[in-house]
């Protein structure tokens, strides 16, 4: 499906293609992350397309009601690093943190 949101995603993806951030921080509607029937979120479609970019990451759903807003409003918040910047043993520990958050 060929929608606002995806198109804006190939949009923040051509640009990462091309000037290679170190990190990355991407923020969504918490309905990114529903499966709507098929077998994978667009969340994780994401997810795959940073990773063949060089990216590791994950992403995290945040309730701004949890960090002193008077509404609960969820969002889903992507964080991706470089993989090549990150040695072995600190790629698991890092994403162990920020899992954690």
């Amino acid at each position: 499906e060929d929608t606002e949101t995806s198109n804006t995603f190939w949009d923040v993806h051509a640009y990462i293609k091309s000037a290679r951030p170190a990190i990355t921080i991407l923020e969504n509607v918490k309905e990114i992350t529903e499966k709507a029937g098929a077998d994978t979120s667009d969340a994780d479609h994401i997810t795959i397309e940073m990773s063949t970019l060089g990216y590791m990451g994950t992403f995290l759903k945040i309730n701004a009601a949890d960090y002193g807003a008077i509404t609960t409003m969820i969002r889903i918040f992507f964080i991706f690093v470089q993989a090549q910047m990150l040695c072995d043993s600190s790629k698991t520990e890092i994403l162990t943190k920020v899992e954690q958050l």
